[in-house]
């Protein structure tokens, strides 16, 4: 390390902007680099420091002159250096030495090589420069500058106040709806929806731009910003940091936020007064694309959007997540690696372990982003069997993290020194906090299997139609019946002529057998020809016996006692389909009528609610820790707010060769061809017979819904190593 008392060859630059961070307050500055654009924010301390660097004084007298300008306050050289090193890493400083070109030029290569190598092996974000707005900003704000008026920003609020109003109340409705936003992703629809987002984040930035503008900043780059393989427009609105007033700050970080909400409320508000149809649905998704984007992403400070910027100004910590790191890295150096806390700023308790808390909650919720996103896209692309795009996303994702992890070690370790104690020291603690994290990470913890259902009959007694002919329900769907009750009875006017044909061939050789047994012992021909009738008499009779056996089948009836349970409806056929004569629906429904069903038609089912089975597709890699009996959680998409409880009776030990109709039409499982319903990967039928409930209304048959199957508790380790192992399909 440098001698503390040798001259430091930097000092502050002239042609810097510096003014303090809030009116009446001289606590932080903000430091404006023109030839950049690039905006630092330091304290009163900081910026102290680096006016008293001249060129010739060493670390140890500038320490000496902040102690006596700061009086109370301990300024150490490693400090000082530290910071020291990260102002010329800014180039808030120029040399006063010649030869030091040719060294920043290459710390510069280095930081860039560096940044390039953190950019492969980053999937959260991007940036990529665009252009500058500064003319379309000040054109905007001359034509609609009024959006600031305080009779405007009073109709926005309360335009958020009634869609909160109308929705609250809908919010069954709501649910009820999510799965159906599926018709969005229709090829006629997909367009719509994708200019819609791209006006919504559009009219985002432009918020963030204009709010900016009309503060008197400067807004000179609108850029694109891939967040999650997602590309969304930024606005780079860091001029609003010379802003002396906080509040003004908080407005312009929060301009985004405000502008969705007002779409969502508006969005909202349209959703809840229009009918069901395409706009029906895209009103909803924009209502919820803005909500949950301001939610998860923009609105939470937990990442560096938005809110990250209004809970720093709200919290007057203006480097929150340097703060946050620095403060958690200085616990994790006193407790891991024994390293004493260096003089520096001083704060109480339970700021230290509230930004330390914050820090680890960042962090924390970064990764399950990553994760999320991966995990997103490997379920997209695996009906493509493209499973290795996401794998090797993951591998690059993880191979960045030890890297960086890697390299925070060895920074970390070559601060403990190289005294022996303190190496030992450190040693045992890293040993220490390693056992608890492969400790952690062989904890079982529960483990659930989520599949797609459909409610079907199970083990109630299937009716079929024996004889074709036209169906005239006698009962209702839903009725409880006994054995032996006529379900229908078919009306077959061409089985009836033929049974009184035959019964009236049947009369006929029945008289001519009488006649030739009367004659035959005057007329010897009589004698001969009597056999022969009585031959054809018989194969007449045979005739009517079978065509009595299906009159009698014309009246359909039970053959046990219990609830009837409707048949899968025949769908509407379309124009180029319909026939005379064609039906849909049920045959039961009495709007139908009387309606013509061929043979083997399946006219209902005759069996107990208890009979009725969820069948469950359960994707390959899953259903081995599918186990007998085990728990399961129903959420019908009918009554989502009103889950079912219910537990596995069967296991098919068979793949399934086609999925549903309902799962087909509510895209629930993709499909190669969703007229055959094969689907796009292995799936096994699990059946789950539900537990009764006696205050619950029983859902309608063939609904459908995802079940949470209770499996066997499983670690992390185990949950990666199976990760890893269908994600590169092999095993080890």
């Amino acid at each position: 390390m440098p001698d503390p008392d040798t001259p430091v060859p930097w000092r502050l630059r002239s042609d810097l902007e510096i003014e303090p961070a809030e009116r009446f307050q001289l606590q932080a500055w903000t430091i404006k680099d023109h030839l950049r654009l690039s905006y630092f924010r330091v304290e009163a301390e900081e910026l102290a420091f680096l006016k008293l660097l001249d060129g010739r004084r060493p670390l140890s007298a500038v320490a000496s002159d902040l102690e006596r300008q700061f009086p109370g306050s301990t300024f150490s050289t490693i400090n000082l250096r530290m910071f020291l090193n990260s102002a010329i890493s800014g180039s808030l400083l120029r040399s006063t030495q010649p030869g030091f070109g040719s060294r920043l030029a290459a710390v510069a290569r280095q930081q860039q090589s560096a940044a390039t190598f953190r950019r492969l092996f980053s999937i959260l974000t991007h940036r990529f420069r665009g252009v500058d707005p500064s003319g379309v900003l000040k054109w905007l704000h001359e034509t609609i500058g009024w959006v600031y008026q305080t009779w405007f920003l009073r109709l926005c609020m309360a335009v958020i106040l009634a869609a909160v109003m109308m929705v609250v109340p809908r919010l069954e409705q709501l649910k009820t709806e999510l799965p159906q936003m599926t018709e969005l992703a229709a090829g006629g629809h997909i367009p719509l929806l994708l200019v819609a987002i791209i006006v919504v984040k559009v009219l985002h930035e432009i918020g963030h731009g204009l709010t900016c503008h009309h503060f008197g900043g400067e807004c000179h780059e609108l850029g694109i910003l891939v967040v999650g393989f997602l590309p969304l427009l930024y606005c780079d609105v860091s001029d609003s940091w010379l802003q002396q007033d906080r509040h003004r700050r908080i407005f312009v970080a929060s301009a985004g936020i405000a502008v969705e909400l007002i779409l969502a409320a508006t969005c909202g508000i349209l959703w809840a007064i229009s009918n069901p149809g395409p706009l029906h649905a895209l009103f909803l998704n924009i209502f919820l694309v803005c909500s949950l984007n301001t939610l998860l992403i923009n609105g939470n400070p937990l990442m560096r959007y938005d809110g990250y910027y209004v809970a720093s100004d709200l919290l007057r910590i203006p480097n929150l997540s340097s703060e946050s790191r620095g403060c958690a890295g200085a616990w994790f150096d006193r407790v891991v690696l024994g390293i004493p806390r260096l003089a520096g700023k001083q704060r109480s308790v339970a700021a230290d372990i509230g930004l330390t808390g914050f820090a680890v909650a960042s962090s924390v919720y970064r990764i399950l982003m990553v994760a999320t996103l991966l995990f997103v896209m490997q379920q997209l692309l695996r009906p493509f069997g493209m499973e290795l795009i996401a794998g090797l996303l993951s591998a690059t994702v993880l191979l960045g993290f030890l890297v960086s992890l890697m390299q925070g070690v060895r920074r970390r370790f070559a601060d403990v020194g190289h005294s022996l104690p303190g190496r030992l020291r450190a040693l045992g603690g890293v040993s220490v906090l390693a056992m608890l994290v492969i400790g952690l990470l062989w904890v079982p913890f529960p483990h659930y299997v989520s599949a797609p259902f459909t409610l079907e009959p199970g083990t109630a007694v299937p009716i079929y139609v024996t004889v074709p002919g036209h169906a005239e329900p006698l009962v209702s769907l839903g009725d409880q019946i006994e054995a032996g009750t006529a379900i229908a009875r078919l009306h077959n006017a061409e089985l009836d002529l033929l049974t009184a044909r035959t019964a009236g061939d049947m009369r006929l050789a029945e008289t001519r057998i009488a006649g030739l047994r009367s004659r035959r012992a005057a007329v010897p021909a009589s004698a001969t020809a009597l056999p022969a009738a009585v031959k054809a008499a018989a194969a007449t009779r045979a005739r009517l016996d079978t065509l009595t056996e299906k009159s009698s089948h014309l009246t359909i009836r039970s053959p046990v006692s219990g609830i009837v349970l409707s048949a899968r409806e025949i769908p509407r056929p379309g124009w180029k389909d319909r026939n005379q004569g064609a039906w849909f629906g049920n045959p039961l429904d009495h709007a139908n009528g009387t309606v013509w069903v061929e043979e083997q038609t399946l006219l209902c089912w005759v069996g107990q609610y208890t009979q009725l089975r969820a069948t469950c597709l359960v994707a390959q890699q899953d259903v081995e820790f599918v186990l007998d009996q085990a728990e399961a959680e129903l959420v019908f998409r009918s009554v989502a707010s009103r889950p079912r409880s219910g537990h596995v009776v069967h296991i098919h030990l068979t793949p399934e060769v086609a999925v549903s109709r309902e799962l087909v039409t509510t895209r629930q499982i993709p499909t190669i061809d969703p007229r055959s319903g094969i689907p796009a990967e292995t799936l096994y039928s699990v059946q789950v017979q539900l537990n009764p409930m006696e205050s619950e209304p029983q859902p309608p048959l063939y609904a459908t819904g995802s079940a949470r199957i209770q499996c066997p508790p499983m670690s992390l380790a185990e949950r990666i190593w199976r990760l890893i192992c269908h994600t590169f399909a092999f095993r080890l």
